[in-house]
């Protein structure tokens, strides 16, 4: 479960993201998101539904109006299976410079926390997630100071994720939500 929120105008608006996957890495990829998108503009609210779905090469695509197919190549296939294990996001967090790691609990969670420039984030994600972080939070400049939280299980797995930025007038928060691994 991923969940944004970028808010802070005076007179209320604010967007709301919300999105639900159910991934599996091995022995084939596959995956089923859904995602929802909340936007309230001078008192108007939009709310756009999407949905993804891969199974073997075929993605099946809902954009909110319409349905679409595609199929995968070798290469397309692999990068969303590499990018979708969670393990990344730990990586990720922990390549952050300055970034604080806990004592492992009884049960060998740690806690990797970071403070960051918003530009220093963005060169660390990936180009696509770059692109999605960048359009949400738009004309914030790259210095804003950004703090990331990430808790991960014994195995290096993230449990939760989260992310808070704010300047003059927006506040964004973000976290994402993992569980049943199996």
């Amino acid at each position: 479960m991923t969940e944004v929120r970028l808010s802070g105008a005076a007179n209320g608006d604010y967007e709301h993201a919300t999105e639900t996957a159910r991934f599996t890495l091995s022995p084939r990829f596959s995956m089923d998101a859904t995602g929802v998108r909340t936007s309230v503009r001078d008192g108007r609210t939009t709310t756009v539904t999407q949905k993804a779905i891969i199974k073997g090469r075929t993605v099946a695509g809902f954009d909110g109006a319409r349905w679409s197919r595609t199929t995968l190549t070798d290469t397309q296939l692999a990068g969303l299976r590499t990018g979708s294990d969670p393990r990344a996001f730990t990586r990720l967090i922990r390549s952050v410079p300055g970034v604080t790691r806990s004592a492992p609990d009884r049960s060998g969670s740690v806690r990797y926390t970071a403070g960051v420039s918003l530009g220093e984030l963005l060169v660390l994600l990936p180009p696509a997630s770059s692109a999605t972080v960048r359009q949400a939070l738009g004309t914030v400049p790259a210095g804003v100071g950004v703090t990331v939280d990430l808790q991960a299980d014994a195995d290096d797995r993230p449990t939760w994720i989260g992310l808070r930025a704010a300047v003059p007038g927006v506040r964004y928060s973000g976290s994402m939500t993992f569980r049943d691994y199996r």
